[in-house]
C-alpha cells in the first residue's frame, strides 16, 4: 500500500512562482476567488447582496495589502481548513459560470510576500477562520540544499497554520480577507508605476463606467446574442475605497463608425450542427483609420468572462504566428491602434490555459484565432482601401472602399449608412499633426525622414506595387521589393 505520495519542492515552485512571474497578476487571482465565491454561494441558495463588492487596500507604509470582500465567506470551519490547504482542487464543476476553476490562484502572493493570511468570517458565527502561509519559509524550503523529496504533507504542515480566534466584530458580519504582509520590491515597483491603475481597470473583471452610455448596447447585444446576464460577471472592485470602473467614455472611445458587432459562434459539430454561441466582438473606428492617442485601451481586448486575456496586441500577436501572412506585424499593430473594441467570450469549450495568456492549444482554440486572422484581414484591407480612396476619390477607389466596409461589418445589421463613409468631418487642431502622420500605410515606418510630399507619393506607389504582386499570388516579392527600395532610400 501507497502511505504517502513525496513531491519535488521544485513542484511547489512551479504551481506558484513559475505561474504568477507578473506579480500584478495577483490582484486578478484574488479579485476573481471573491467574485467565484460570491457566486457560489447564490448558486448554493444564498441571497444576493446588492452591495457586494471586492475592496483592494494598499498600505505602502506597512508593505501590506488587504483584499476583502463582503460575501458569504466559506460555510464551515471544515471546509475552511480543507480549501486553504489543498492545492489544484476546485469544487467549480460548471466552468461556464466561473472564472477560475483550478484552485492554484489563491497562492500567487506566496512568492512576492513575508506572509499569507487568510481570514474566513461567517454570518451567524462569533469565530474567525485563519490561515498563514509563512512566505519566508517556503522561499527557504525552495533555496535550501536539502533533499529534494518530501511528502507534500509534511511541506505544506512546514509553512502553513491554521488557527481560529474569536471575532471582536458583529455577530453577523460575514467577509474574506487576504492579507499579504511585508510584499516584496517587485510588489512595490507594480503599485508604484503611473500606470498601476489603468492596468488594474484593463486586467480586472470590471463594470462599465456611466460615462460610456454605449455599454448599454454592448450589454443589450451580450444578453440577446448570449442568452446570459453580461452583468453576471462584472463586479464592484474598489482600490482604497475608490470603485475602479473600465476606462471607456463616449467621448474618447466612440469612433464614426459607432459601435459595431461580430457575433462569435464556435466549430460546428460533426455532423455539421451549429456551433456553441462564445461571445460577441463590439469595436468602433474612424472611417479613415488612423492610429488614436489613447495608448491605454486601444485594440480589441479579448476577455474570458470580463477577465483580460493577453495584451492590446494579442491579435496581431496570432496574425504572426500564423502561416497566412497579412501584413508586416508593425502595420498590424498599427491597424489595432486605429480601433476601440473587446471581445467577449463564455465558453465551455474554451479553456484559458495555466497563465490565463490565452486559451489551450485545441480545436476550438484554433477554430477562434482563425476567426479573429478573418477579421484582421477585413481591418486591414479597409485601412488600406480606405487610404487609397481618401487620397484619391475616384469612383473605382468607392467602389473598393465600399465592398471592403462591407467585407469589414455587416452593413445591415449594425444599421451602417454606406454613404457616410465617403467623407471625412475636419479634424479639430490638437490632433492635426497626428492624423497627418499616422495617415500612412508604408511611409511612416519605411521612410520617417523624408517630406510629406515623398512619404504621399512612396505610399501611392506602394500601394499599386502591392495589387500587383498580390494579383500575381507573389506577395513574397512585394515584401523582398519594398525592404530593398526602404534600404535604398535611408
Amino acid at each position: 500500500m501507497i502511505n504517502n505520495i513525496f513531491i519535488g519542492k521544485s513542484l511547489l515552485e512551479t504551481i506558484t512562482s513559475a505561474l504568477y512571474e507578473n506579480p500584478i497578476i495577483l490582484f486578478r487571482e484574488y479579485v476573481q476567488n471573491s467574485a467565484d465565491a460570491y457566486k457560489k454561494a447564490k448558486n448554493d441558495g444564498y441571497a444576493s447582496i446588492d452591495d457586494f463588492d471586492i475592496n483592494i487596500k494598499i498600505d505602502k507604509s506597512n508593505a501590506c495589502i488587504t483584499i476583502t470582500d463582503n460575501g458569504y465567506g466559506i460555510y464551515t470551519t471544515a471546509d475552511f481548513e480543507k480549501k486553504m490547504i489543498n492545492i489544484a482542487m476546485s469544487d467549480k464543476l460548471d466552468r461556464s459560470q466561473y472564472i477560475g476553476f483550478r484552485g492554484i490562484g489563491r497562492l500567487s502572493a506566496m512568492p512576492f510576500c513575508n506572509s499569507l493570511e487568510f481570514v474566513n468570517k461567517k454570518k451567524g458565527s462569533a469565530q474567525l477562520d485563519k490561515c498563514k502561509w509563512d512566505g519566508s519559509k517556503y522561499r527557504n524550503l525552495l533555496n535550501s540544499d536539502a533533499t529534494d523529496l518530501q511528502s507534500f504533507f509534511d511541506i505544506v504542515k512546514s509553512i502553513v497554520e491554521v488557527s481560529s480566534e474569536a471575532s471582536d466584530g458583529a455577530i453577523d458580519d460575514h467577509y474574506f480577507k487576504v492579507i499579504i504582509k511585508g510584499y516584496s520590491p517587485e510588489i512595490a515597483e507594480v503599485i508604484e508605476s503611473a500606470n498601476f491603475k489603468q492596468r488594474l481597470k484593463k486586467m480586472l473583471p470590471l463594470k462599465y463606467s456611466d460615462n460610456f452610455k454605449a455599454s448599454q448596447k454592448i450589454i443589450e447585444k451580450y444578453n440577446q446574442f448570449m442568452s446570459e446576464a453580461f452583468n453576471d460577471f462584472a463586479y464592484s472592485v474598489k482600490l482604497d475605497g475608490e470603485e475602479l470602473l473600465k476606462n471607456y467614455s463616449d467621448s474618447k472611445h466612440v469612433l464614426e463608425s459607432d459601435i459595431v458587432f461580430w457575433e462569435i459562434t464556435g466549430k460546428a459539430g460533426p455532423k455539421k450542427e451549429p456551433g456553441e454561441k462564445i461571445g460577441i466582438m463590439w469595436f468602433t473606428f474612424n472611417k479613415k483609420p488612423i492610429a488614436n492617442n489613447d495608448d491605454n485601451d486601444y485594440g480589441i481586448l479579448v476577455r474570458s468572462k470580463n477577465v483580460l486575456m493577453g495584451t492590446n496586441d494579442t491579435f496581431a500577436d496570432l496574425c504572426e504566428n500564423s502561416k497566412e501572412h497579412i501584413s508586416t506585424y508593425r502595420e498590424l499593430t498599427q491597424a489595432l491602434r486605429g480601433v476601440y473594441g473587446e471581445m467577449l467570450i463564455n465558453s465551455t469549450n474554451l479553456k484559458d490555459n495555466a497563465r490565463r495568456e490565452w486559451f489551450k492549444t485545441d480545436d476550438n482554440s484554433y477554430y477562434l484565432k482563425c476567426i479573429i486572422i478573418s477579421f484582421m484581414k477585413s481591418l486591414h484591407l479597409y485601412r488600406y482601401k480606405a487610404s487609397k480612396y481618401f487620397n484619391n476619390k475616384g469612383p473605382e477607389n468607392k467602389k473598393l472602399l465600399k465592398e471592403a466596409l462591407i467585407n469589414l461589418v455587416d452593413i445591415d445589421t449594425n444599421n451602417i449608412d454606406v454613404n457616410s463613409f465617403y467623407d471625412i468631418e475636419k479634424s479639430d487642431d490638437s490632433n492635426q499633426d497626428n492624423d497627418e502622420i499616422q495617415s500612412y500605410l508604408y511611409a511612416t515606418e519605411d521612410i520617417p525622414r523624408q517630406s510629406k510630399t515623398k512619404k504621399k507619393t512612396y505610399d501611392e506607389l506602394m500601394v499599386i506595387i502591392q495589387e500587383f504582386f498580390e494579383k500575381e499570388g507573389q506577395f513574397d516579392m512585394f515584401l523582398k521589393l519594398r525592404a530593398y527600395v526602404k534600404k535604398a532610400f535611408n
